[in-house]
């Protein structure tokens, strides 16, 4: 099923099972789809599944005032789902005060796992215990472009706290 621009899904707060799929979810740059918290609500909490929450060839879409726990792999995972030759794939996506900890904890396992994404934003969040074995990152960048992550935290981190990889450029990381 195909979103509609302008579209806000409001979580409300309360603890969700992890391991959602949601593929091609498509806004416009003046209506973008909204996936987060309520206002004046604590967070809600997505918890456990292979990866908390795993979008799909995703455009104009924001996601905000989350937290993201315990899942095996990634806490979100966002990809172009091997449609490599489209730059336009995944791309016009905002991330925004989310709080994802407690990823994995045995090897290469990552907060927030970034593949082909092109301009987007990771701002005001932050990032715990994510991988094992020194390995894993807060957030795992592989041919991603056009990126700022801005006023992160990153704390107790298994490899490091950024990883740009594979082809990725013109990422600004700062604050």
């Amino acid at each position: 099923k195909h979103s509609v621009p302008g579209t806000a899904v409001v979580v409300h707060y309360g603890v969700y099972p992890g391991g959602c799929f949601i593929y091609d979810l498509t806004g416009t740059a003046r209506a973008p789809v909204w996936i987060g918290g309520a206002a004046g609500e604590d967070p809600p909490v997505i918890e456990g599944g292979s990866e908390g929450l795993h979008l799909i060839r995703p455009r104009y879409v924001i996601l905000h005032d989350m937290e993201i726990r315990n899942s095996r792999n990634n806490g979100i995972n966002c990809d172009d789902g091997g449609d490599t030759d489209n730059q336009d794939a995944a791309r016009f996506l905002i991330f925004r005060n989310l709080n994802i900890h407690d990823i994995g904890g045995t090897g290469n396992q990552d907060g927030l796992k970034l593949s082909g994404v092109n301009d987007f934003a990771v701002l005001d969040s932050q990032f715990s215990r994510c991988g094992g074995g020194l390995s894993g990152s807060g957030i795992d960048q592989v041919g991603c472009h056009g990126g700022t992550i801005d006023r992160c935290r990153f704390e107790n981190l298994s490899g490091n706290a950024v990883q740009c990889k594979g082809g990725t450029a013109d990422i600004q990381i700062q604050g």
